[in-house]
């Protein structure tokens, strides 16, 4: 029975490595059996309190015992109710139980207080939470935090180093009098100023400073010093040194010294996870899911899966809600029509020892302990499930699903993603008095977060809005040539920032939905495109205004046969003479000037917004400022193939409609001005 319950504990923790250490044998029997006979009923699943973390606040020597200590810690987690808990925690050697004082307690958090022996070797306890006299904490799960605490002699210190600064005043009624200011910069712990100047020494560099003279009352932050030194004297250092005040006067060995103060960045978790590279390995935008694989560390330590997670997706995930998942769901699966939960996969051979009830078991064990958020670009689709098919210390691979619309393909990009991670953790506590020191080491798990952006992130003092005209509009505005070929859309940028800001027409991006699938008549495929496309250049726009106006359109084809006709009747004069020559006369100077006079012409205002309303190149916004031009994305159908073929079958790329925009800028940082020098 020992072996049985000492392999519960300590071996079967659902995902992370065991945490139990070796010398917690006894623990395991004691307090397995202990909470084994305990009851354990009275939750239903779904309304079943859950414990996620364990936290050390506060370590304190006891005050009416000093081989003993007072230990503050917090438990987090999930539906613990209103009914106010308790807490117990059991020591490793004895197997005793120390009853823990709830200070408060609420749905999601239990604090508590528990006074535990604090002895040389230490001492290791084990957690448990009771509710509604049920155990929280299941057995398999009892060693996950484990306690230890120790008592430490008090050694004798070294001196240590202050960080200081200083700040020099000088006299105006005496110009030789200056004042010195030094602030100690170390946390409250360290030793500081001695309020008794016998016990401090002050030097000044450079050398010039005479009569120096601490001041008495100093607090352990905050020393005046006194000197005379000649005007314009300035101090480039300090050196200061702090005795014992319990040796006697002059006697005295220091404790503490200077140094220049230096600002340090916060203090680093090692257990904090970390993510280097996020990369797209698949992404089927027509049938809306992709994987992805995001690289780091920190990530934890964790069983691996029963097979891969290609065989997963080729053998187990059957997708009902979108059956036509590229034509592949019919070829991979077969349906029993009796009874639709009843699938199997066709290739038995590359599905042979899938059992995929196994794997569903071993990812809801890892999804206890790891959690991955994706968010997309585009706020208008959205990521509907991630599930993680494989996981270690350095590596993440994520299927996920997303918004689909059947016919179609979404332009859908990922902005960042978010890994929550619960894993085992090392948490210290230290208190001290004159006689030593006491320390709690809690080990356990912690949850972590980490997270990332997928590409550049957004500036909030960049912001965009924009309209797309309709195309009546845009045709009347800017020319049928125009208006027929492009999708003309008002961009409106403002840079609220301090500095310029340059937004290139090539980082003006559109997203793009396609048109996807089979047509009526079977004889073309519309293909998808890329899911974003740049705006055409003016000078290409220019060309097709220039060619509607030239040849294409109906008043420009009307007026050049017009034309031709009198050009052809003027060449006809000297054959048949005067008797052609005034018609011609009253056609060309009159029939044809009229005839446009009536039916009008609005291509010289048509290119004159178009020159003067488009996004050029490159755009400068001011700080405050912003930036209203028209850019435009190509209408016309992308063809592929040659339809001369026998069964005439072509390829063909539609958009169907815009998504989105997304546009960039760079900051244009402002240089002196240089003027050219003239050869001779």
């Amino acid at each position: 029975m020992g072996n049985t319950l000492l392999e519960s504990l300590s071996f079967r923790s659902l995902s992370a490595p065991c945490l139990l250490p070796k010398n917690l044998t006894s623990l395991a029997f004691i307090i397995g059996f202990i909470l084994l006979s305990l009851p354990t009923a009275g939750f239903s699943q779904t309304d079943k309190p859950r414990v996620r973390e364990v936290s050390v606040k506060k370590i304190t020597i006891a005050e009416n015992n000093q081989a003993e200590a007072v230990v503050v810690f917090e438990i987090t987690g999930e539906k613990f109710g209103k009914t106010k808990p308790s807490v117990q925690l059991f020591n490793a050697d004895t197997g005793v139980a120390v009853a823990a004082t709830v200070i408060s307690h609420s749905d999601n958090k239990v604090t508590a207080s528990a006074q535990v022996p604090a002895i040389t070797k230490g001492s290791k306890f084990v957690f448990q939470l009771t509710i509604d006299n049920a155990n929280v904490i299941t057995p398999e799960h009892l060693a996950d935090y484990v306690l230890e605490v120790k008592r430490e002699e008090k050694k004798a210190k070294k001196a240590e180093p202050l960080e200081v600064t200083f700040e020099t005043f000088r006299s105006e009624q005496y110009p030789n009098l200056y004042s010195l200011l030094i602030t100690n910069k170390n946390k409250d712990d360290s030793p500081g100023f001695s309020p008794n100047p016998a016990f401090m020494k002050v030097d000044i560099f450079p050398p010039g400073a005479t009569n120096v003279v601490i001041q008495p009352g100093s607090s352990p932050h905050q020393m005046m010093v006194t000197f005379l030194a000649p005007e314009k004297f300035e101090v480039k250092a300090v050196a200061l040194t702090v005795f014992d005040p319990n040796s006697s006067l002059g006697s005295g060995e220091p404790i503490a010294f200077s140094t220049p103060f230096k600002e340090k960045a916060p203090k680093a978790d090692p257990n904090q996870p970390t993510i280097s590279n996020i990369e797209i390995l698949s992404l089927q935008r027509r049938s809306g899911f992709g994987r992805l694989k995001i690289e780091g560390s920190g990530f934890g330590d964790y069983e691996r899966p029963p097979f891969t997670g290609e065989k997963e997706l080729l053998c187990c995930i059957y997708r009902t809600r979108n059956p036509e998942i590229s034509g592949e769901q019919d070829l991979r699966f077969t349906v029993d029509e009796n009874n639709k939960s009843n699938i199997s996969p066709i290739d038995q051979e590359v599905c042979v020892n899938c059992d995929c009830q196994n794997i569903r078991d071993w990812r809801q064990r890892i999804e206890e302990r790891v959690e991955v958020l994706l968010v997309p670009r585009n706020p208008d689709l959205r990521i509907e499930r991630t599930q993680v098919m494989y996981i270690d210390d350095k590596v993440i691979d994520v299927y996920f699903e997303f918004t689909y619309f059947s016919g179609y393909s979404e332009p859908l990009r990922l902005a960042n993603a978010v890994v929550t991670v619960n894993k085992g953790a090392v948490e210290a506590a230290q208190s001290q008095d004159e006689v030593g020191s006491v320390s709690a080491v809690l080990s356990g798990p912690k949850t972590y977060i980490a997270s990332k952006e997928i590409g550049l992130p957004r500036d909030k003092n960049l912001e965009y809005r924009y309209h797309i005209l309709d195309q009546n509009d845009a045709t009347r505005m800017f020319g049928a040539g125009v208006g027929q070929n492009f999708y003309a859309i008002e961009l409106v940028v403002v840079n609220n920032g301090r500095k310029k800001v340059a937004v290139p027409l090539g980082t003006i991006q559109a997203e793009i939905e396609w048109l996807y699938g089979k047509s009526k008549d079977e004889k073309e495929f519309f293909e998808e495109g890329p899911p974003t496309t740049p705006p055409l250049p003016l000078g290409s726009v220019s060309s097709y205004f220039d060619a509607f106006q030239k040849t294409e359109g109906k008043r420009a084809k009307l007026f050049n046969i017009l034309d031709g006709v009198t050009i052809l009747g003027a060449s006809l004069v000297p054959v048949f003479g005067r008797n052609i020559e005034r018609p011609v006369a009253i056609f060309s100077g009159g029939l044809i000037p009229g005839l446009k006079k009536a039916v009008g012409d609005l291509s010289s205002q048509q290119l004159q917004n178009l020159t003067t309303m488009s996004w050029e190149g490159i755009e400068e916004i001011l700080p405050g400022g912003s930036k209203q031009k028209y850019v435009y994305i190509p209408r016309a159908d992308q063809v592929f193939g040659n339809a001369k073929a026998p069964d005439g079958s072509r390829v063909r790329k539609q958009i169907i409609n815009i998504r989105g925009l997304e546009v960039s800028g760079f900051e244009i940082l402002e240089s002196e001005q240089k003027v050219a020098t003239p050869q001779p």
